[in-house]
């Protein structure tokens, strides 16, 4: 099975720009919240520490996260590609 490199990519881009959107909503309306959710999953204590949002961080965090996320994906699927072609003429 090939994967389209390009629609994969940007399918990651959209969703990390989903991800991101909701998690920084989180830290800038509910932060208290955020801090338990993430030092949940991080075991780590995080009260106190976050970080405003605000509209210049939170545009700059949305390209740098989303669009390297794609981009990552997009490499990710070129790389399942070549592997699986290379695996296919064996």
């Amino acid at each position: 099975m090939k994967l389209d490199a390009p629609a994969f990519g940007i399918g990651h881009t959209v969703a990390a720009a989903i991800v991101y959107a909701i998690c920084s909503f989180f830290v800038g309306f509910l932060p208290d919240i955020a801090a338990n959710l993430a030092g949940n999953a991080l075991h780590v204590n995080l009260s106190g520490i976050l970080k405003p949002v605000n509209l210049g961080g939170f545009v700059i965090g949305l390209l740098v996260v989303s669009v390297g996320w794609g981009l990552l994906s997009f490499v990710a699927a070129a790389v399942y590609n070549s592997l699986a072609q290379n695996a296919a003429d064996k």
